[in-house]
């Protein structure tokens, strides 16, 4: 290579005028997100028609309503009616706008009586909403102090000001005789009589407190039966009924937005196209519309002719750590209903999330208890199952007889329609990370078969992505059967009567083949007469099993790579992502400490290094190594991108499901070639096992003979390989299928379960630390009852968003008023935005420049060339609108002088927000600033090269507004009326042409400044042509120029008179731009023409979605001949044997990594060792060791998701 070249230039025709194709983009056309269209929601005289339409239809017979197409392209299909509520008639806008600065309108619950929404059960309007309080200064004080921060700070007393001493009713004599404790007394003890509309807040649906009993085994120790063995009793479980949540949910106010009736969405954006159908929500996937179906066929209790719901139930479970030092810890389970929108679901401030049971930790009186009844000491087997025990048993407690009843039979609830329906509570998914879902699933922890769904022995799982893998996945799933039952039986009774050791040959023989425990299961219990396949509960879990799981793993062992290669490579991977710029509202935040040192990093903090790492892993190594490298990045960005896409079609799913196949090649790929490396521990790593062997030997933990072994091998540094044989890596081909079963990856995430987290933290320094479970319990349940009512005050004006005053503004200084955009502490008032506008800009007009003196001063600067005639130009056009072909129109010098522009000032802003649709049809916005996040896209005008490319990239100088007047010679326009026109000054960026760049090459685009010397290096457009901001970061690897631009004042003096020579575009910084770039978008209605190359440019394995083969391995043949010979066997690989070739039995401990999970026990029980780095301890489970990752959950502060908005 010859050194960095400029990006190619404008073309410019004969005569000297600029090409068209370089000069204007195309016109851009907002859309806002399509309000669903359904038929209205049947009236109270129509419900007598909706109770005939729901009865049971006739067998055999199914009938298809579809609904009218939008212009999105989107149209629903009903089975048998259609839905008798409609939560959709709701809808509006601002519904669908996510940005914390958009307008909120009024929820729709403020346009009519507030308790309208609890059905025919109110008696009579009540107008004392602050019951049980006595008055509203009460309720709005306590209301107060249980929202918002627990620390005092100046928003904090603002929220005190604003909501509750300026509110209208607040009288402070109501506040004579306050007592807090009093008050919440009052609280506490209100019970509300089912007639009454605050009913929701009975005592039914309470916290309750008990203690779970387990039977003790011991080694030699025989009983009668199983019951003569020893209980142990474990106190301390605080509990809610199941049903009474699932009643109580479905009376709140949020209820309203409930879908009941299911229904699919397909996507036809034409006529000539095939419509393909997408996948959203819990209440259009399959697995609803199965359960729905199923229902409605089975016979009804008693001739029962009310309309049959489905309450779609979904669990999440896991151990937090409550305070950063101390090892108070808790073990909660939430559930959530999948009949809300999981957008409402994500936001904890929706209180989506019922609180279930706060689970008890395994006491340590336990080993106490052990010894004196069976004078030994309980071994880590012993413990281990009885952690599977004390889960079993919560869980039978849990799943009651009323809750048995209502899943058979239904429970008629009145719904906030005032309906009766018969409601039936299905359980749909449970999320968990790995070690959660052993104990769920009764299986033991990374043994033999590691997976919950399938039987996949552990040797076979590299094998990921191919035909043989496929086959397996599909051939051997877990399946509860008869054959379980009688195994668990037979082990038990050894156990038990005969006293058999738990770790013995015969026992072992037993369980290994499916790799269980002895331990029976409640799901399988209650459900399995139902033949229901508890199994499939256990999702996929993206946040443990990719971002802290695979690209964790592949990261560190990147680490270790350019450890081993040595030089400067580590600080220069460090320097270079300090240097990454920040993008959006916390989308990607500064990288302000050593990326190789990953001290205190959560999932979301890896999955910033992730979009960010292409060009800084650029060129750090020699070919073909970084060949290799930026090929699997890629790979791993597209995938962790198309699998956190929140609506996918048939077509996207076939991309996941083909980019499934491509990771697990090149993964392969880099385990092989990396070997030549002599990769060992990091110092962190070397320095995280000596604590962790320090603090089992303190605490006197329990081992076992095998985990000591282990750990005197591992207690010497030696080389570590890239381990393909880890439970994570198996699980990331599930996605697909459980995708297209249950709907997007985020309606079941376990982020919702670790942002739930946060309020449990923020409650704990509030309570008796002697008792904190019992107090977070009370907590909680307080501050539910206490938003709930908050929703219902009428007309409360706290809940509009209103615009703040600014304080004094400051005069700026003399050196910065020639900028052309204004500095941090410049302040200007930009009020929320309106979400139907596609750009906003504040009206003021403090910060001005004059234009001719301003224009003087710096006619030599290189970016003022022609400033004034080019404006003129730009305004002239848009005030005459002029035909829009792509082509700057030319103005004489006797037009120009007809446009005046009033005082000779052009207006100066600070931020620019820009509104965009969504690719799944939501309202967003990015806030570009000048001195900061600068960079925009438009669409492009080459249409007709045969390098097409659908936008122009642009750099944003300053955004201004200015007021003209234009004198028109025919008189059409008023000499009179000033007319403002908001533009962008811009410096244009080019593609770089000679690199490889897209989807088939798997390289980013490259772009570059267009030289100064190029009349269109600078220019104006208009905000409404901007798409949306970019993420541009820097090729780090070509450095710096001055060739591009000579000094100039456009420049920040950061860049010391630099320019980047060249930037990548990156195409992974969120979903919405991913299918910008990846096209198909269904949100993307008016770039989907422009896009269309978008979806020929692709990997030889992508077929898009015909209309009747969604995916394909016709041309998959080819591309495998290419890769390792895993994927060429078939017929060996089936049995393991092609697979096995991949294991080096002489490395056996290296390779049994278990990505990040180790100390089961302090895991399952939340007891995190508050150590500084987050490392996790040692396993005591008996299985494996893992010495490579750290904290595996990512809680490492209550920073941890902060602006996980973009999950």
């Amino acid at each position: 290579d010859s050194g960095p070249r400029s990006p190619s230039p404008p073309a410019y025709r004969s005569s000297g005028l600029p090409n068209r194709r370089r000069r204007l983009p195309k016109r851009f056309c907002d859309d806002l997100p399509p309000i669903p269209l359904v038929a209205p929601s049947l009236d109270d005289t129509d419900v007598e028609l909706a109770e005939r339409d729901s009865q049971p239809p006739i067998p055999n017979q199914r009938v298809i309503i579809s609904t009218a197409r939008d212009h999105f392209g989107l149209y629903r299909q009903y089975t048998h009616s259609l839905p008798s509520f409609n939560p959709d008639n709701l809808t509006s806008v601002a519904h669908l706008s996510d940005s914390a600065t958009f307008i909120q309108s009024p929820d729709s619950l403020l346009a009519r009586p507030w308790w309208s929404g609890f059905g025919r059960s109110v008696q009579s309007a009540q107008t004392n909403y602050f019951t049980p309080f006595l008055n509203a200064t009460t309720f709005r004080l306590m209301r107060w102090f249980y929202s918002g921060s627990i620390t005092k700070s100046l928003a904090e007393l603002d929220r005190l000001v604003n909501e509750v001493i300026l509110a209208e009713d607040f009288d402070r004599a109501h506040l004579q005789e306050f007592r807090a404790l009093k008050e919440n007394h009052r609280l506490d003890t209100y019970q509300a009589t089912t007639a009454d509309i605050r009913s929701s807040f009975s005592a039914s649906d309470g916290w309750k407190e008990t203690s779970v009993k387990i039977r003790i085994p011991a080694d030699g120790v025989q009983h009668v039966s199983e019951d003569a063995a020893p209980e142990f009793d474990i106190p301390g479980l605080f509990y809610r009924r199941p049903l009474e949540v699932i009643k109580a949910a479905f009376r709140e106010s949020t209820a309203e937005h409930f879908h009941l009736t299911p229904f699919e969405t397909f996507y036809q954006p034409s006529d000539d196209v095939a419509a393909e159908k997408t996948y959203g929500e819990i209440y259009n996937s399959s697995a609803m519309l199965d359960e729905h179906e199923k229902i409605r066929s089975q016979p009804r209790e008693g001739n029962c002719t009310l309309e049959t719901v489905v309450a779609a139930v979904m669990l999440w479970s896991d151990s937090t750590h409550l305070a950063s030092f101390g090892t108070a810890s808790l073990w909660p389970i939430y559930m959530f209903l999948g009949n809300q929108s999981k957008y409402a679901r994500a936001k904890p401030t929706s209180f989506a999330a019922h609180h279930l049971a706060y689970i008890p930790k395994l006491a340590d009186s336990l080993q106490d208890f052990y010894r004196r009844v069976f004078h030994k000491t309980v071994t880590s087997e012993v413990l281990s199952h009885c952690r599977h025990e004390l889960m079993q048993a919560v869980w039978l407690l849990l799943l009651d007889d009323d809750f048995m009843h209502a899943y058979e039979f239904g429970i008629v609830i009145e719904c906030v329609d005032g309906v009766l329906r018969r409601v039936f509570p299905r359980l749909f998914t449970y999320s968990a990370d790995y070690p959660e879902k052993t104990l769920l699933a009764s299986i033991k922890f990374l043994a033999q078969c590691p997976c919950p769904r399938c039987l996949i022995p552990k040797v076979k799982i590299g094998g990921l992505g191919s035909q043989a893998d496929r086959h397996w996945r599909e051939k051997n799933m877990r399946k509860d059967s008869n054959i379980i039952w009688t195994t668990i039986r037979r082990v038990r009774e050894w156990l038990y009567v005969k006293g058999t050791n738990i770790t013995s040959v015969s026992v072992k023989k037993m369980l290994v083949p499916e790799s269980l425990v002895p331990t029976v299961n409640s799901f399988s219990t209650r459900f399995a007469r139902f033949g229901f396949n508890f199994y499939s509960l256990f999702v996929p879990d993206l946040l443990h099993e990719f971002e802290l799981g695979v690209w964790k793993a592949t990261f560190i062992h990147l680490i270790r790579v350019l450890y081993a290669y040595g030089d400067d490579k580590i600080q220069a991977l460090n320097k270079r992502y300090r240097q990454v710029p920040t993008f959006g509202r916390g989308t990607i935040r500064k990288f302000s400490n050593n990326a190789s040192g990953m001290k205190k990093l959560a999932a979301r903090d890896f999955e910033d290094l992730l979009q960010c790492a292409i060009p800084v892993f650029e060129h750090l190594l020699p070919e073909p190594f970084n060949a290799l490298v930026l090929d699997l990045l890629f790979e791993l960005a597209t995938w962790h991108g198309l699998a956190k896409l929140r609506l996918h079609t048939d077509t996207t799913l076939s991309f996941l499901d083909t980019s499934t196949t491509r990771l697990g090649k090149i993964l392969r790929c880099f385990a092989s070639e990396m070997e030549v490396f002599d990769t060992r521990d990091l110092p962190s790593e070397e320095a995280a096992r000596g604590r962790r062997k320090a603090r089992t030997v303190a605490q006197g933990l329990p081992r076992s003979t095998q985990n000591s072994a282990t750990q005197q091998l591992q207690s010497q540094s030696k080389r570590r390989k890239f381990s393909l044989q880890t439970y994570k890596l198996h699980a990331l081909g599930d996605y697909v299928s459980t995708i297209k079963r249950f709907g997007t990856t985020d309606n079941f995430s376990t982020l919702m379960g670790e942002l739930e987290h946060r309020r449990l933290k923020r409650f704990y320094p509030r309570v008796n630390k002697s008792r904190f479970v019992s107090g977070i319990a009370k907590q909680q349940r307080r501050e539910r009852i206490l938003f709930m009512m908050a929703e219902q005050i009428p007309g409360d004006k706290s809940k509009k968003r209103k615009a703040t005053t600014l304080g004094r503004r400051r005069v700026m200084k003399a050196d910065a008023a020639d900028m052309p955009f204004l500095r941090f502490e410049d302040s200007e008032q930009l009020p929320y935005t309106d979400p139907q506008v596609h750009y906003h800009i504040s009206n003021g007009v403090r910060h001005y420049l004059h234009l001719s003196q301003w224009l003087r001063k710096y006619a030599a600067d290189p970016a003022f060339v022609d400033f004034l005639p080019r404006l003129q130009d730009h305004i002239l056009a848009r005030l005459l609108g002029r035909d829009y072909d792509g082509d700057e129109s030319p103005f004489s010098s006797a037009e120009r002088s007809r446009l005046t522009f009033v005082n000779d000032r052009i207006y100066r802003h600070k931020v620019i927000r820009i509104n965009y649709t969504t690719y799944d049809l939501r309202r967003d916005q990015d806030s570009l600033n000048p001195r900061t996040h600068a960079d925009v896209m438009v669409l492009s005008h080459e249409d007709d090269e045969p390098s097409s490319h659908p936008y122009w990239y642009a750099r944003i100088i300053g955004v201004f507004h200015a007021l003209v007047y234009y004198r028109d010679p025919a008189g059409n326009r008023s000499s009179y009326d000033p007319v403002q026109i908001d533009f962008a000054w811009v410096r244009w960026f080019g593609r770089d042409l000679s690199h490889r760049s897209g989807w088939k090459a798997k390289r980013l685009h490259r772009l570059g400044f267009i030289s100064s010397e190029d009349p269109g290096a600078f220019g104006f457009i208009d905000p409404k042509n901007i798409i949306r901001g970019i993420h541009l970061i820097p090729a780090f690897s070509f450095g710096h120029t001055s060739e591009y631009l000579s000094p100039s004042i456009i420049r920040h003096t950061s860049d010391n008179d630099e320019d980047w020579t060249y930037f990548y575009l990156n195409i992974f910084v969120d979903r919405d731009m991913l299918m910008r770039f990846r096209g198909g978008g269904v949100g993307h209605r008016t770039t989907r023409e422009a896009t269309v190359g978008f979806l020929s440019d692709h990997d030889p394995l992508d077929v898009r979605h015909t209309g009747t083969t969604v995916f394909s391995d016709k041309n998959e043949g080819a591309e495998r001949d290419q890769c390792d010979i895993v994927d060429c066997v078939e017929g060996s690989a089936a049995q393991g044997e092609a697979i096995e070739l991949l294991v080096d039995e002489g490395d056996q401990p290296d390779s049994d990594d278990d990505y990040g999970y180790s100390r089961i026990q302090q895991k399952v029980e939340g007891e995190d060792d508050g150590s500084d780095d987050g490392e996790d301890n040692d396993a005591i489970d008996g299985d494996e060791i893992d010495d490579e990752l750290g904290a595996e959950d990512g809680e490492d502060g209550d920073e941890e998701l902060e602006g996980f908005s973009k999950f």
